[in-house]
């Protein structure tokens, strides 16, 4: 399994350092040698020839539910599961971007882990 290392010296292609040297997500110092050299994203696209990217992925969930009506910011509340780490950040701001203030529910491996309780919170 390969993971992202969010303070390593290398960063994917489309994130960079900010003006500081800190992590755009975390904020945390970065290495010095931080730069934005690809390497994230090639070995992405070895390991997962057909990985949307964040934009594109967004973008496919509105093109895939629209025509089925739900429609962002009218009738539809998202349930995203997320594990809890700053990492995650993007991808939430992109998904309440397109659709609207999400309902977020922690999660490990893809399972939601917010219960009865947490299906009703989200219900109302």
């Amino acid at each position: 399994m390969t993971s992202f290392d969010p303070h390593s010296t290398k960063l994917p292609a489309n994130v960079s350092a900010d003006s500081n040297g800190a992590c755009p997500h975390c904020h945390q110092p970065m290495k010095k040698s931080a730069t934005s050299t690809g390497d994230f994203r090639t070995t992405l696209d070895k390991l997962f020839p057909n990985a949307y990217g964040l934009e594109e992925f967004v973008f496919e969930t509105k093109q895939t539910l629209v025509p089925k009506g739900f429609y962002p910011h009218v009738n539809t509340l998202v349930c995203v599961g997320l594990c809890r780490d700053e990492i995650t950040s993007p991808f939430e701001e992109e998904i309440e971007a397109m659709w609207g203030q999400a309902f977020i529910c922690g999660s490990l491996g893809g399972m939601l882990f917010c219960g009865k309780t947490g299906f009703f919170a989200a219900h109302h």
